[in-house]
């Protein structure tokens, strides 16, 4: 029954939130925490209209900011969530690991019963959610050292029902990015962009120099 009194409040703040013009549109609601390198964790709320979306999707609407790759009908995968990750042309190569067996990289979970973390082996992308499941993004080479957490549990460290991935009590995400450029990204990402430039600037260099004159 409390967690009925709680499903039926998280709705009733998105609706008003939203107006009366907007009352009878369907909504469901699901939880996501993420995990960056530090230990520092995020937890957000997102409210959708649709009767499921993907994991990925969940991701992007919390305010994230993932940095994604395409793999084409595999779906995607993540590179960086704020200040975690890797180079784009890293994580093409090696989802950002190093080859050790130690090597952490994203990794997306599902709640299980019993506070357990499930993995999700075919990703994010293939990953539907579906309202009051809960979400795990973690930067590990195993298993998630957070314990498994409820929508209920979310709502009391988050507070309200935002859009926004946001640290217990409602304040800013300290995961987000410390080091960035004028454009807003994360610095390992500006790293690895400007090695991208570098290799096609010598690319053209030559094929200019190799021209009969």
């Amino acid at each position: 029954m409390r967690c009925l009194w709680l499903t039926l409040a998280l709705i009733s703040s998105v609706v008003l939130a939203r107006g009366p013009g907007l009352a009878q549109e369907p909504l469901n609601v699901a939880g996501l925490i993420v995990v960056d390198e530090e230990g520092e964790l995020g937890y957000a709320l997102v409210a959708f209209d649709e009767e499921e979306i993907s994991g990925m999707e969940l991701l992007r609407r919390s305010g994230a900011e993932p940095v994604t790759i395409s793999f084409g009908g595999l779906g995607e995968g993540v590179c960086g969530i704020g200040r975690t990750g890797c180079a784009v042309d890293v994580c093409r190569r090696r989802m950002c690991q190093d080859g050790s067996a130690d090597s952490p990289y994203w990794q997306t979970f599902a709640a299980g019963p019993d506070a357990s973390w499930g993995p999700l082996q075919l990703g994010a992308s293939a990953d539907r959610v579906s309202d009051g499941e809960v979400r795990l993004w973690a930067w590990t080479a195993g298993e998630p050292t957070v314990a498994g957490l409820t929508m209920e549990d979310i709502s009391t460290k988050v507070g309200a029902i935002r859009n926004e991935i946001v640290s217990e009590g409602g304040e800013p995400w300290e995961g987000r990015p410390s080091g960035e450029d004028d454009g807003g990204a994360p610095l390992w990402l500006g790293i690895g962009l400007i090695g991208v430039a570098g290799v096609v600037a010598a690319a053209v260099t030559l094929r200019t120099r190799s021209r009969p004159g």
